[in-house]
Parts: structure tokens; sequence; C-alpha cells
């Protein structure tokens, strides 16, 4: 019954895609400039004239109290966090027109933030502005150096762990009985030095997580190796005989997503553009979370429709024999 929200193994037609990162990003998700020219994202969208609600203002200059709309510096500025190439949009959402794509890793200086949808305003050159997901960038601000300024009387040692209680007492006990009675022991000798090798795990970055793992029938386990620090994307697809009945799937369906019971909001944020894999066609979400801490995550996601669906071998929605779908995917960091 959940062949339609991923794969049907039984049918030959059907093939389980790659898992490798998607061929398209999202305009999201939660995560500045590739290709030679900007591809929209978002085929059916209507194109929209973006009316700011939210307006930039120097850091020397406070807002207006009765203006809840929140300032960004002109320090900030956010870089690409995605495999692929973003959009850059006329306003902040979807709906509006791409204007430019920014590369992985690419930087842009935030003019502000838009209170309603989340999305960052930034500026692509000296004349023109755009709109990105705040999910596609990882935003920096500088970060004031730390100064250690030694007293007369001791040496600061950094980052040296103590891995031997006992034998750095009694070390102190030898130094101090050795001060008292200076003229009655031989020279003291320090004990060795303890040595230790700190395992320091490096967080691992954007590791896809399919929201259905639990689920062995699909055959794509859930992740291992994750530490503290690390982020994933959770991802789960719908396939359909053709594009038209992926639209249906997409206009009709209420997705909800939440990790350890908190929910994930504006789903369709991540939502990739539709494309055809094989004899069918497909639809791909890639949600990022993170980071993570040390613990134990179960994903749940659920899926149902406003109205009645087909993916071109059975029906969903109300009135038909499965009328929501409900799946899930634990896993534990280090």
């Amino acid at each position: 019954m959940l062949a339609a929200l991923f794969l049907l193994p039984w049918l030959a037609a059907c093939q389980l895609p790659s898992l490798s990162a998607p061929t398209e990003t999202p305009t999201i998700t939660p995560s500045n400039s590739p290709e030679p020219s900007p591809t929209p994202t978002d085929t059916q969208a209507p194109t929209a004239t973006f009316t700011p609600t939210a307006t930039a203002m120097p850091s020397s200059t406070p807002p207006p109290s009765d203006s809840p709309t929140p300032t960004l510096t002109p320090t900030l500025y956010g870089i690409v966090n995605a495999n692929q190439r973003i959009n850059v949009r006329g306003g902040p959402g979807t709906s509006f027109a791409v204007i430019d794509a920014l590369s992985p890793g690419t930087s842009a200086n935030i003019i502000e933030q838009d209170e309603a949808t989340g999305w960052y305003h930034i500026q692509l050159d000296a004349e023109t502005t755009g709109w990105v997901s705040a999910a596609l960038l990882l935003v920096e601000t500088p970060t004031p150096p730390i100064t250690v300024v030694p007293t007369a009387d001791y040496e600061l040692l950094l980052d040296i762990p103590i891995v031997d209680l006992p034998a750095a007492h009694a070390g102190a006990t030898a130094i101090a009985a050795a001060t008292d009675e200076a003229a009655a022991l031989p020279t003291a000798t320090a004990p060795p030095t303890a040595q230790a090798t700190l395992q320091v795990a490096t967080p691992r970055r954007d590791v896809d997580v399919f929201a259905f793992c639990d689920d062995r029938a699909f055959g794509i386990s859930p992740p291992t190796g994750l530490t503290n620090g690390s982020t994933i994307r959770i991802f789960w697809g719908w396939f359909a005989s053709s594009e038209a009945l992926v639209w249906q799937h997409i206009n009709n369906a209420v997705h909800a997503l939440r990790v350890n019971g908190t929910e994930i909001a504006d789903l369709d944020n991540f939502r990739l553009t539709p494309r055809q894999d094989g004899g069918q066609y497909v639809v791909y979400w890639y949600v990022p979370y993170g980071p993570l801490t040390a613990g134990s995550y179960e994903v749940s996601y659920r899926v149902s429709w406003q109205s009645a669906i087909s993916d071109g071998y059975a029906r969903y929605g109300p009135g038909t024999n499965t009328e929501f779908e409900e799946e899930s995917c634990g896993f534990v960091v280090r």
C-alpha cells in the first residue's frame, strides 16, 4: 500500500532512484552562484511581484517601537549550504520569478530577513538584490578574538587534559615535601607525564536519512556513524505514471514531518522539481535538520490528501482504501 510513496518493487517499470544528492536543490532545508544561467525549480508556480514586509535599517538607527519586524546588521553574510546551485528569486517564496543562481560555497551579504517566510534578502551586486530560502544559507557572523593574558606567576596551558588524577596529586605532594625538607631530602624526580590521545569525532554534514527507513521492505537502512554536531537531510519521494499525476499529488497532499515529536513546518519549501525516472515520474522532498546532539532520534512522517488522487496504479485520499500513509525512521547519534 506504500508503493506510490517511494517505490513499487513489484512493478517492473519502477526503479529505486539513486540516493546520491538530488540533481536539483530545493528552494526551502530550514540550509549564491552555480550554472551559467538560473533555472527555475518550480515550473508551475505563478510569478508574483513582491512587496517587502521587512525593512533593513542601519545598525545605528533603532527600528520604530511599533514595528516588530526584525532587522539584521549589515555585517551578517550567508554561505550557500547546498550540494547544487540554488535559485535566487525576486521575492521571499517559490512563487516569485528566478532572477539568478548561486553555487555551493558562495557567500553574499544579508540585507534583511522576511518575518513571514524566513527568507533572506541578499545583495547580489552593487545594484541587484534577491531572495533565497533561509534553509539554504549558513549564516556567518564575525567572532571576536579571545585574548588570553597569563599572570606573572603562572603559565597558562590550554586544552591539556588531566588523565591521571592520583598521579597528579602524588606528584604535587612530593614537590611540596621536597620544598619543606630541601636540606634533608635528595632532589625529587618528577613522575612521568601521562600521555593521552583524544579522539574527536568529526561531525558529518547533510547525511541523507530516508523517512521510511524503519520499513525494511524499502531496503534503505537507518543512518550510522552520526556524531554530535552532524546534520542530516530527511527525504522521501512520490512516484506516478505521468507528470500530471505527480502534480495532482503535489497539489493535494498534506504532509506532516516530526523529529522526536517536534513538527517541521513549510515542507513544500524543500520540494524538488518533478522529473522523469525511467518509465515513471517522481518528485522528492529533502528537508535539512540539525545540528544533532547525542541521543536517539525518531522521524515520523504522515501524508493525507485533500481530495482523492491517483498515481496511475491505485487511488489515495478521501473515500479510497488509502486515506493516509504513515512511516518512520529511528537512528542514534553518538
